[in-house]
């Protein structure tokens, strides 16, 4: 979990794709050795008006990181 105020709130969007960009280019340098290649799924929430407590944003958050783990999966497979 991060959490981010100021400019690095202001810019969560492009601090993000930055980040899964990295990863992308990681996974994707076939040229390294396995263990030298990392991928991460991330997903983002932020608090909403009706949020009672943090576990709905947790719970937000976690569910865009699934569906992000699930897009890697279909595209490259799985580690078993």
């Amino acid at each position: 979990m991060i959490i981010l105020k100021g400019d690095n709130y202001d810019n969560r969007h492009q601090l993000l794709e930055k980040a899964k960009n990295a990863f992308k280019e990681s996974y994707a340098d076939t040229k390294a050795d396995p263990w030298n290649r990392f991928s991460a799924s991330m997903g983002m929430a932020e608090c909403a008006f009706d949020d009672s407590t943090v576990d709905f944003v947790f719970k937000r958050a976690d569910k865009a990181m699934y569906a992000e783990k699930m897009e890697f999966k279909k595209a490259n497979g799985s580690y078993r």
